[in-house]
């Protein structure tokens, strides 16, 4: 449930997007997706850190991680307060979450509306 609850505030926080093609949210969601599938072991790992301690959502593949968060994600509406360019810039530099086959690249804090 928690997991779930996680993958609903990313897919917000990367809403907030026009629809054209080199938009700074779609940008953003293709790299979070690229650093996901390489920072997971065996899946696409997407973690993000909370109060309670990390919370992930995985995906098979790197085109289910883009359908979210770019096709849907990116899909118009969302939050005008996320700064995608920022979030873009920032995972540039993200680093992965652990070692483990669960762990993934770390959301970093710039990516939230809420930060």
């Amino acid at each position: 449930m928690k997991t779930l609850a996680w993958s609903c505030l990313a897919v917000v926080m990367l809403a907030a997007c026009g629809d054209s093609e080199e938009s700074a949210c779609k940008k953003a969601g293709a790299l979070l997706c690229q650093k996901a599938c390489d920072c997971g072991k065996d899946k696409c790992v997407v973690a993000t850190q909370a109060a309670a301690g990390t919370a992930t959502i995985s995906f098979d593949t790197e085109a289910q991680c883009t359908a979210m968060y770019v096709d849907l994600g990116c899909s118009g509406g969302g939050d005008p307060a996320t700064d995608y360019q920022a979030c873009y810039d920032a995972l540039k530099s993200a680093a992965c979450a652990g070692t483990t086959p669960t762990d993934g690249v770390l959301l970093p804090a710039t990516c939230s509306a809420s930060q």
